[in-house]
Parts: structure tokens; sequence; C-alpha cells
């Protein structure tokens, strides 16, 4: 579970993932998910990255001192006025418009196809409660379903059975294998590409302690490296991050409020509650807003 982090400069040690997720793009309730096996290239060690959680005080990252409570999550009155702003202004300018040619339409159809096109993979990190992170690739095609299979073909056999579920934050937003809704969608209409960052919470609260290992398999936890700590940026190119600074969002077809940098899917990205580290890998997979045209 989160909680306010301080803030740093933008990571230029992303390269190598920023490259990686290019070259893909060239070529609650709580839930049990799926115990089934999963396809080798997901269940293979060696397609599996494990990023440690870093050690020692440092002024970009700091694990939670406290669990925090669901209510903490919850939206404000002022955050979901500020939302429901976005969405108004949003639908005004689809509606309020001039109206399209047929041609127009074609053309605007085309570049939006173009776009989904341009990133045919997506990153996924799935966050245990010691901030230790599993990543792999999955299809932009694929489903809840696959990010489940994953996650539990990670876990230790004596783990595997325990029920879970994914969520994001701010605000909390929990991915349920039982919401139809979001099943029936791929990972590129729920705006998870080019990467994205889930957390997990089993419903074995021991399971949740940030101060043990995490229940993942043990060939896994050998692998585990660290993860890269943001480069020193001159003061100039340092990214500022206001307390209760918001990003808003526009809604797309698919009726989920999508993110400018593609991250998660929430009305209001609280920037002042996301981790630092994680911001900065948000930040460096961006789209730029040109290609969304």
């Amino acid at each position: 579970m989160e909680q306010e982090e301080s803030t740093a400069a933008i990571s230029t040690a992303q390269d190598e993932l920023i490259a990686s997720t290019s070259q893909a793009a060239a070529g609650a309730d709580v839930v049990t998910g799926s115990a089934s096996g999963t396809s080798s290239m997901i269940d293979a060690p060696s397609q599996i990255k494990v990023y440690k959680p870093l050690e020692g005080d440092t002024s970009a990252y700091k694990a939670p001192q406290d669990d925090l409570p669901d209510s903490y999550f919850v939206p404000t009155a002022a955050e979901a006025q500020r939302a429901h702003a976005g969405q108004v202004r949003q639908r005004e300018r689809l509606t309020g418009g001039p109206l399209l040619t047929k041609k127009l339409r074609d053309q605007q159809a085309q570049r939006e196809a173009a776009s989904k096109r341009r990133w045919t993979q997506t990153k996924i990190r799935i966050r245990f409660g010691d901030r230790t992170q599993i990543e792999t690739t999955l299809s932009a095609s694929a489903t809840l379903k696959e990010v489940y299979d994953f996650t539990r073909s990670s876990l230790s056999d004596v783990n595997r059975s325990e029920p879970f579920y994914l969520y994001q934050t701010p605000p909390r937003r929990v991915f349920s294998l039982d919401d139809e809704s979001l099943n029936k969608l791929t990972l590129a209409q729920l705006e998870l590409v080019p990467a994205s960052v889930f957390y997990i919470r089993f419903a074995n609260e021991d399971l949740n302690d940030g101060h043990r290992s995490p229940p993942i398999r043990a060939e896994l936890i050998s692998k585990a490296e660290a993860l890269p700590l943001p480069a020193a940026q001159p003061a100039a190119q340092q990214l500022r991050v206001e307390p209760e600074q918001t990003v808003p969002r526009s809604s797309g077809n698919s009726g989920v409020i999508a993110c400018p940098h593609k991250f998660a899917t929430h009305d209001v990205l609280l920037l002042s509650h996301t981790s630092a580290i994680e911001l900065q890998w948000i930040r460096t997979l961006a789209i730029p807003e040109r290609l969304l045209e």
C-alpha cells in the first residue's frame, strides 16, 4: 500500500527499458484468478525480471512505514470533482466541435488505428508488499486473465493457490477477474500500454507484510536485481512535483479514463502519492502526444 513519498529527478537509467519497449512496438472483491498453466514465454524464469526493493535511506525512494487502510485510496470530493470536470470538458470538446466529413472521419479513424498498432506489446510489473517487483512482456491484445496467469505462475508452490487481486492507485481501482466489463477488453483497450504497474493484495494478510520476503518462486528471488536509481540531473532538468498536483486525463472509446502517459486508468493521477522511481518510469515510457493524434 502506498504512502506519500519524496520526489526526484527524471531517470536516464531507464533507457534500456524504453528501447526494449520501442522494439516491441515495432514488432474490490478478492478473486482467485486462474491456477492453470501459462504459456512457456511467461512461465520461463528467463523471461521474468525481478527487481529488489531499494535498501537504505535515499531521497528518491523510501519504503512505507505502515500499511494504509483502504479508505486512504478513496478519492476525496475535490479529486472527484476535478475528474468530473475533466470528463465534462472532454465531452464538450467531442460533441461541441464542427461536424466532420466522411473523409475526415476516415482519416481520424486511420490515425487512431495506427496509434493502437504502434504498441504491440506491453511491459507488466507486479509489485509485492515489500516492494519487490516482477516484470514480463505481454501482447497488447492480451487480457487481464493473462496478467493473473503470469502473476500466479510466479508464486511459490505453497502460495500459488492463495486468493489475490490486482489493483492500481491512486485513486484505487481493482482489476477483478469477476468484472466482465474489464475481462472483455484487451490491455491496449484498458490503456495499459506500453507499460503498467499493478499492486497485488492477498486475502492472507501475512502475505501482504512488507517485512517478509515476497511469496514468489525461489529461483526468481535468486535472480533478483537492484531497481535502477535515477541518475543525477541538472537542476534545470529536474522534475518538480508540487503537493496535490494532478494530471488530467481524457476518456477513450472504451469508457476508460486515459492517462497522457499511458500508464494507469484513473480519472486523476495524484503525483504526490506515486513512488518517485515509478513516476520516472512512467515519464520515460510516455507516448508523445503527437503520436496519439
